[in-house]
């Protein structure tokens, strides 16, 4: 497989294409078992990077943390991603392209939508995103 059939892959899955291990923090691609998605951490004293931007604070629970996701093929990365725990790890969101521009891609929404997979209240958390592209 190539990088773009992989990317092209990934756009066309759907949530139920997914498997989630929640301990490892790790997705499965049902379809081909070589595609993964693996949530990587970026402590700062043993926790996540506290991420301050307003749009990420405007829940409930104003507790947002920086993370990342990565792309992989077998043992090979291919590609990274930079998301936002929200609302108390409610949700996890793509960085959009500016603190006041909400615009993510079809790239980083379908991360997205796998990454979120278990969570029915997803759509209501991206619906704030505008999808370019």
């Amino acid at each position: 497989m190539d990088y773009d059939h992989l990317i092209q892959v990934l756009m066309e899955s759907s949530k139920a294409d997914w498997l989630w291990n929640d301990p490892r923090s790790i997705w499965t691609f049902k379809p081909d078992l070589n595609i993964t998605l693996r949530e990587t951490q970026t402590p700062t004293d043993g926790e996540l990077r506290p991420f301050a931007e307003k749009w990420a604070r405007e829940y409930p629970d104003q507790d947002a943390r920086a993370t990342q996701i990565e792309l992989w093929y077998g043992a090979s990365f291919v590609k990274e991603y930079g998301f936002v725990l929200v609302d108390g790890y409610r949700a996890s969101l793509p960085f959009p392209r500016a603190a006041d521009d909400l615009t993510i891609t079809r790239e980083q929404l379908a991360v997205a939508s796998a990454v979120n997979c278990e969570r029915d209240e997803f759509p209501r958390y991206i619906s704030r995103f505008q999808v370019s592209g």
